[in-house]
């Protein structure tokens, strides 16, 4: 049975929230969120993600991650950064937490 099939037996109320994961997904914003906008239980929109997972009817594309491990190294004589996307930068001066906040958003925005 192919992947159209089954969605045409969908009953209404599966429909309803594939199409409203569907939808939460290219927002690209929180299901929290999502769900205040549109009026949704947040419990209900969660079991139903999982529901419909777990049937194969939905399939969450690749996520950005909301967090990234960062790596500081420290010496007396300087400091470098590290990010997961392969920046880096060396500095020999003290930095404000300012400066520094600075530093890695600029960095984590690189390609």
């Amino acid at each position: 049975m192919t992947e159209k099939t089954i969605e045409r037996k969908l009953t209404e109320r599966q429909r309803f929230w594939l199409d409203h994961l569907n939808a939460w997904e290219k927002s690209r914003g929180s299901m929290k969120a999502y769900a205040a906008v549109h009026g949704l239980e947040l419990r209900s929109f969660y079991h139903w993600k999982s529901w419909l997972t777990r049937k194969g009817l939905f399939y969450q594309r690749v996520q950005t991650p909301i967090f990234q491990k960062l790596k500081i190294e420290r010496s007396i004589t300087s400091c470098r950064l590290h990010l997961p996307n392969g920046a880096r930068v060396e500095w020999n001066v003290p930095l404000t937490m300012d400066d520094l906040t600075l530093l890695v958003q600029t960095m984590g925005k690189l390609p």
